[in-house]
């Protein structure tokens, strides 16, 4: 799961998630600008809860940002908003 904060100037529009070991998923959301949105997709790949592996979000647009997301045990527990 992802959450998305747009803080503009453009409406944004699906991603695509990948990781370190090339791995990727593509996940649909929509995020007006100001908005907050939530997105969930899986890579397949095991992570230790806790850990904070380097993925890379890949925009519709062309544009690349690394994130570094916090792996937890039980992923229904955590909310964007």
């Amino acid at each position: 799961m992802i959450c998305v904060q747009n803080g503009g100037p453009h409406d944004f529009y699906g991603v695509l998630v990948v990781s370190a070991s090339g791995k990727s998923v593509s996940v649909q959301l929509y995020a007006a600008v100001g908005e907050l949105a939530e997105a969930r997709g899986s890579l397949h790949e095991r992570y230790v809860p806790g850990s904070s592996p380097v993925l890379y979000v890949a925009t519709g647009g062309g544009s690349s940002y690394p994130v570094m997301p916090v792996v937890v045990p039980d992923v229904s527990s955590v909310k964007c908003k």
